[in-house]
């Protein structure tokens, strides 16, 4: 029928398109590796976005526990709370460096299912 899509929405260039609608034997497996690579694409994405998540929950959670630290210095000059400061610190740089992690592994991830490979 005119003005149909048989490309069952699929995204692509109009040359992909166009021969992804041709009937030609390569149409399904265009169809299909553009439908993967979005796959793929929303998958490291949310992964990401989740990574996000957690690095800005623990510098939350961070941020208050150095507050609760410094109070409680000021009040009693105890150096554990200095120590208490340093783990918090490790824990947040513990976290970026997870966040940095999953990041790369993302882009990878998308590297390997890029166009034309």
């Amino acid at each position: 029928m005119a003005g149909t899509d048989d490309t069952n929405g699929a995204s692509g260039s109009g040359s992909e398109l166009a021969a992804a609608g041709s009937g030609t034997p390569a149409a399904p497996q265009l169809l299909g590796t553009g439908l993967m690579q979005e796959a793929v694409s929303q998958s490291a994405s949310m992964a990401v976005q989740d990574a996000t998540t957690y690095l800005r929950n623990i510098q939350a959670l961070t941020m208050a526990g150095m507050a609760v630290c410094i109070e409680k210095l000021v009040q009693t000059k105890d150096a554990t709370y200095t120590t208490l400061m340093t783990d918090l610190n490790t824990n947040l740089q513990s976290a970026s460096e997870t966040f940095e992690k999953i990041g790369t592994a993302a882009s990878n991830v998308m590297k390997k299912f890029s166009s034309g490979s």
